[in-house]
């Protein structure tokens, strides 16, 4: 039995459902999962959202629209500018070469860091790296 291809193994930055990212324009990767050889993504659609499971107009921070592309690593975010402090909401969708629609992803998420100086900083320490505690010590000491 074939089933129908789905989206899959989202992230953000590389990360699944990060925390503390600073950057203002994520990028957003996936994979499709099925059991048909050779099958293709022709086209996506990426919804980012304020509030989780609601992706209707007054809650899109970015809407891309249907994209015709092969492209899956790595789309860059164009949305809204993003707010520091803040979770955004994110699902996939894409069709194959074929033109099937394979369906929304699940959703996943992201938390976005404090921007100050061109230097995110993240709300708990131990999320950032030694580096970059160096660096904010030098600005602010």
């Amino acid at each position: 039995m074939m089933t129908i291809p789905r989206i899959t193994n989202l992230t953000c930055e590389y990360l699944v459902n990060p925390v503390g990212l600073d950057t203002r324009a994520p990028r957003f990767t996936w994979q499709i999962i099925t059991d048909k050889k050779q099958t293709l993504q022709s086209a996506y659609h990426i919804q980012v959202s304020d509030v989780a499971n609601c992706f209707n107009a007054s809650h899109l921070q970015w809407d891309s629209g249907v994209v015709q592309s092969s492209q899956s690593v790595l789309v860059v975010y164009q949305g809204e500018e993003l707010r520091s402090r803040q979770r955004y909401y994110y699902r996939i969708n894409a069709w194959d070469q074929n033109g099937l629609e394979m369906g929304w992803s699940r959703t996943a998420s992201g938390r976005w860091a404090c921007f100050r100086n061109g230097i995110g900083l993240l709300s708990g320490l131990r999320l950032m790296p030694l580096l970059l505690i160096r660096k904010i010590k030098q600005l602010f000491i």
